[in-house]
């Protein structure tokens, strides 16, 4: 049976010696920021087909960025842990099937960016996008609706 967990709970959850019964170097000291990711955020609408990854980002560029950036560094670094990149968007920027393209596009982005940081294939699942299923947000508030614009990047637990 495989378990999905949001990269956020690999330090409060799996102990730091074994993943998928495979031995694994101790979590290094720099990546502590990986404990805080929160995942990717867009812009509503976003992104549309030759978009950037930064083009696309909510207003905080620099928070999403960082996140993914440790995120990608503690993949780089631990290469037998494997994580699924899934899409999302709100109820309002799309309807349907349309929802779906957008929030695959989302997660493509993101792993193909995760690609050129020097991420390994192996380490990735092939994105996914569930369109405005699984809100995490009120999609009746713009906050709400901002929290559901989203990547997230959950470790695969396999057991």
């Amino acid at each position: 049976m495989r378990k999905f967990l949001p990269i956020a709970a690999l330090f409060f959850v799996l102990p730091p010696v074994a993943c998928g019964g495979r031995n694994l170097k101790e979590y290094p000291e720099t990546m502590s920021a990986s404990a805080e990711f929160k995942g990717a955020k867009f812009s509503s609408y976003r992104p549309s087909v030759g978009d950037s990854l930064q083009e696309s980002l909510a207003p905080s560029v620099v928070e999403n960025l960082g996140a993914l950036k440790d995120d990608s560094e503690f993949l780089k670094s631990n290469p037998s842990f494997r994580v699924e990149i899934v899409g999302f968007t709100d109820d309002r920027e799309c309807i349907a099937q349309d929802c779906d393209a957008l929030s695959l596009r989302r997660a493509k982005i993101v792993y193909d960016w995760f690609l050129s940081q020097g991420v390994m294939t192996h380490s990735l699942k092939p994105p996914e996008g569930l369109g405005n299923r699984m809100a995490i947000g009120d999609n009746n508030t713009e906050e709400g609706r901002q929290r559901n614009r989203r990547v997230e990047v959950n470790l695969i637990v396999e057991d």
